[in-house]
């Protein structure tokens, strides 16, 4: 990383340090632009995301602040969609005890 600087790659970087078997990588080349790769739908989503967003922020503090708001307003979706598994679950379990 630039001293000062946070670029697109950093902030890839960053992810795929924590993200399982560093999968992120698959979809990022060394300029921090998406290329195609395959096997893992979330982590092409992760680095799109990450991609387009970030690069539109010059300021390093505003960028790091959309990338991670970015991946916030994703868990957020995410777990709304769980939820929404939980709850029919739980109707179908409720529908089966009734019968």
């Amino acid at each position: 990383m630039n001293q000062g600087k946070v670029t697109v790659l950093d902030v890839l970087k960053a992810a795929n340090r924590h993200y399982p078997d560093g999968y992120l990588e698959n979809y990022f080349d060394d300029a921090g632009e998406f290329v195609d790769g395959s096997g893992d739908t979330l982590a092409e989503f992760i680095v799109r995301e990450l991609s387009q967003t970030v690069p539109d922020y010059d300021d390093p503090e505003e960028r790091l602040s959309v990338a991670r708001g970015v991946l916030v307003q994703a868990k957020q979706d995410l777990n709304n969609a769980v939820r929404g598994i939980e709850e029919l679950s739980e109707e179908f379990y409720d529908e089966l005890g009734e019968q």
